[in-house]
């Protein structure tokens, strides 16, 4: 997995720029740059850290869904399709509020 400074030194631009790129903030950034890092951060394999993620945007779009069980009924409450089905509605509707 690739990291911002590895891409930064691959297109001959400064972290800041590849960071800038990353977060849509191109008004200084040339369309060759633009292009050039895009095409890197594609190539490399890079994925933003969910940590920081969350820390720049100050939200997740992460949903925890907890489920009390007893414990004699563990296996048969994962195993149960009205689990997943109630998540799937959930997800259904929570995507368009991003």
């Amino acid at each position: 997995m690739a990291t911002i400074k590895e891409i930064a030194q691959r297109a001959g631009v400064s972290t800041t720029t590849v960071s800038n790129v990353i977060h849509g903030k191109t008004k200084k950034v040339s369309p060759a740059n633009i292009q050039k890092i895009e095409n890197l951060i594609r190539e490399m394999g890079y994925v933003q850290k969910m940590g920081l993620r969350v820390l720049n945007k100050e939200k997740s779009q992460l949903i925890a869904v907890v489920i009390n069980y007893h414990k004699d009924f563990r296996d048969s409450i994962i195993g149960d399709p009205f689990y997943g089905k109630i998540i799937v509605l959930w997800y259904e509707n929570f995507k368009y509020l991003r």
